[in-house]
């Protein structure tokens, strides 16, 4: 997961960068514009920044539906190799439909509501049905990691190129 956190800080560094710069363009809008109308340029630089913010929110929900069908895909490619499936993580399907992603704010909150979501994700030594006496190890399918690293062949799930597409496209579509 050091992986997927690194791909996404340097994307929130990214994002941060470019919203930094439009706050310094319109300081430098300000600071050069000679005009009386002082007070409605400084309504419009309000607005930007409610704009941009509304931007921002509808990137991140945007991108949240996107994280979702990526996800499933991830769980479903046949790729996780082990003995006891045909490779997907999918069986009855429960798990893969426990999935909710939640924005609040400026975070995206990924949960799976399945009780054994973890010892499918991180792997780990199994009781079938309840029994102390055979024991099976299940090795660590890690598919939220993989959508941001692409390991084990699956598609790497583009956040930033995403979150700029939405981010922008709000814009040009409110403004």
């Amino acid at each position: 997961m050091a992986s997927s956190s690194k791909q996404l800080s340097n994307s929130i560094k990214l994002i941060r960068k470019k919203l930094i710069g439009l706050d310094r363009l319109k300081i430098k809008f300000l600071a050069k514009t000679k005009t009386k109308n002082v007070d409605k340029l400084k309504k419009l630089a309000d607005d930007l920044n409610i704009n941009i913010k509304e931007a921002h929110e509808a990137a991140l929900k945007s991108i949240a539906d996107d994280l979702y069908l990526s996800l499933g895909i991830a769980m479903e490619s046949k790729v996780w190799g082990w003995d006891y499936g045909d490779g997907d993580i999918v069986d009855s399907g429960a798990l893969r439909d426990s999935l909710s992603i939640e924005v609040q704010g400026s975070n995206i909150n990924i949960r799976y509501e399945e009780e054994y979501a973890a010892i499918v994700y991180y792997g780990g030594y199994i009781h079938p049905y309840g029994n102390p006496y055979v024991q099976i190890y299940m090795p660590a399918r890690p598919w939220i990691d993989a959508i941001f690293t692409g390991a084990n062949g699956v598609p790497i799930f583009d956040f930033a190129g995403l979150y700029e597409k939405a981010f922008t496209n709000y814009l040009k579509a409110n403004i």
